[in-house]
């Protein structure tokens, strides 16, 4: 068992301060943020001006690859530039983050123009096409126009906003006074408590639980600020916009999967998922390939997609191709998942 008394009244508890952003900060993110939204409206009315039709599809096709790919490249390149000018070092990721996410998904929103796999009415005006080309969560169609958010479900939004930001601080406050396995912190909390045989027994006996305990929190720190920058976006959107409503980022992956399935399926970053369903699973499906087969390759290009993400905002802990064998393993699990509940479980029980 590890020694909690050892362990909570270490020296590395009285290093943790938790420094909330700087307006310098948030001026160098809204401003990322607001140079990407300009190219994409400039992308975006080149591409509305070449919509598919019969006589022009292939140029179009190719107008569409073309501006997707190069939005892609051209952020890639210009990393160390959007690096240059961060506030901070600990905010360093921020920029090629927003840009990153402004690549990829330029890219999967132009294939989506190429071959006309686009919400239902999001092409009704240029408007309309603007809002669903630059906005990521996407709006809501609804009867081929853009749905109208009431009161009580923007209230909510805002409340479910507020409890996800608090939950982050507490989460990021674990984090920052919880030891990681052989970090520096803990080298020097060693060195400064000689003799402390019970706290050189948790560095040396219980890393193992200490890894997984550290792991846990991390996943929720991604979600929980994953789920803050798109919930802040589409409410802001929404504000912009007229009172349009908005795609949810997350649906409490965490909290209420019941399955891979349901998690990777319908509750995970659904705004990626939507990208990644109109332009791989659902073409997948219609040539023929079943449903595993389709989920492979959807997961696939989801690992590429982050592979190009975390290539440029995270590229000092960045190694090629591991994510993309996360992710293939997570479809494959998914997958065998699925094999079992329908050939193992009674109907009753399924929570699939």
């Amino acid at each position: 068992m590890i020694d909690t008394t050892a362990l909570f009244s270490s020296p590395l508890f009285e290093q943790c301060i938790i420094v909330p952003p700087s307006f310098r900060s948030w001026i160098y993110a809204i401003s990322v943020h607001g140079v990407c939204s300009l190219i994409g409206l400039i992308i975006g009315i080149l591409l509305y001006s070449s919509k598919p039709t019969t006589e022009k599809k292939l140029s179009t096709c190719w107008t569409a690859l073309g501006v997707g790919a190069l939005s892609a490249i051209s952020v890639h390149i210009g990393r160390s530039f959007i690096e240059s000018y961060s506030p901070c070092s600990e905010i360093k990721f921020a920029g090629p983050w927003l840009a990153s996410t402004f690549g990829f998904a330029t890219f999967f929103k132009s294939l989506n123009v190429a071959f006309h796999m686009y919400p239902p009415g999001a092409d009704t005006t240029l408007k309309t096409w603007l809002i669903w080309f630059i906005s990521l969560p996407e709006p809501k169609f609804d009867k081929e126009k853009l749905g109208k958010i009431n009161r009580k479900e923007f209230i909510n939004n805002i409340l479910d906003f507020i409890i996800k930001i608090l939950v982050l601080f507490i989460t990021l406050s674990i984090l920052l006074q919880f030891p990681s396995p052989g970090s520096t912190i803990i080298e020097k909390v060693s060195a400064s408590s000689p003799g402390n045989d019970n706290w050189d027994d948790v560095i040396d006996n219980q890393w193992l639980l200490i890894t997984h305990i550290d792991g846990f929190f991390h996943l929720w720190l991604l979600y929980l600020f994953v789920s803050f920058c798109l919930d802040f976006s589409a409410m802001t959107n929404s504000i912009a916009f007229g009172g349009i409503r908005m795609e949810l980022g997350f649906c409490h992956p965490l909290s209420k999967s019941r399955s891979y399935k349901e998690c990777w399926g319908s509750r995970w970053n659904k705004p990626v998922n939507e990208l990644l369903k109109r332009t791989i699973y659902i073409p997948s499906r219609k040539n023929g390939y079943n449903q595993s087969i389709s989920a492979v390759f959807t997961f696939f290009g989801s690992g590429l997609l982050h592979e190009y993400n975390f290539s440029i905002h995270n590229k000092n802990n960045y190694h090629p191709g591991e994510v993309t064998v996360f992710f293939l393993l997570m479809g494959l699990i998914m997958i065998g998942e699925s094999w079992v509940w329908n050939r193992c479980v009674p109907n009753g029980f399924k929570p699939l």
